[in-house]
Order: C-alpha cells, then structure tokens, then sequence
C-alpha cells in the first residue's frame, strides 16, 4: 500500500471568512459572521442610509431600538448569519436590484456607516 494516512494536528484552526455583505434581488440584507464582528459587535438594530449617486448602502449598527432603526436578526443554527429585512428600504429609494449583490464592506469612520456598493 503507498497510501500514507493524514493526521490532523490537534491545534489546527478554522481560518475565518472574510467579511462579506449580501443583498437580495428581494431585499434581504445579509451579514457574516466576521463583518458582524469587526463592524457591528453587540448591535441588534441598525439605520439604513443610500447614496444614490455613489449607489452604496450605509448600514450604521446601534446596540438599542431607535425611530428609524431596524431590527438586525441572528439566524442559522449557531447564530453568526444576521439579517435585516431592506425590502422597504430599497423600494422607498426605487432600487431594484437585477441580482443579489456580494460584497466586501468597508467602514465609514466620519458617517459611523458600514458601506456597501450595490
């Protein structure tokens, strides 16, 4: 036999995902797990702001419910996927989106926003 058998060490670490941002055709805003993280930690409400010229989603995170905040939802089983339904959001704005758009975000220090390019 020249099969040499693999041994996973026992330290090895999971690499995480890159921050990534997902919107629907439908509106469904979609955070991971490591955008969350950098971005967001211990927010459960966000505002939502667009720029129409520059066609970016601001997405400013608040740890509390504010008038104009929406709730931001953990889901999946081990809760790391958070979601913020925008279908209103983007139609109030006359958006519409051909496909769903995946995306890196960035971080506006000055707006407190994190941007998205649809």
């Amino acid at each position: 036999m020249a099969y040499q058998k693999y041994k996973p060490s026992k330290d090895r670490k999971v690499s995480a995902s890159p921050p990534r941002v997902s919107v629907s055709k439908t509106g469904l805003i979609s955070i991971n797990k490591t955008a969350y993280q950098e971005h967001m930690k211990g927010s459960n409400h966000v505002e939502l702001f667009y720029d129409p010229t520059a066609k970016k989603i601001g997405i400013r995170p608040k740890k509390y419910k504010t008038r104009d905040g929406v709730k931001l939802s953990a889901v999946g089983k081990k809760k790391e996927t958070y979601r913020v339904n925008g279908s209103n959001f983007l139609k109030s704005f006359g958006v519409s989106l051909g496909s769903s758009v995946k995306t890196t975000p960035t971080w506006d220090a000055k707006n407190k926003v994190v941007e998205v390019q649809i």
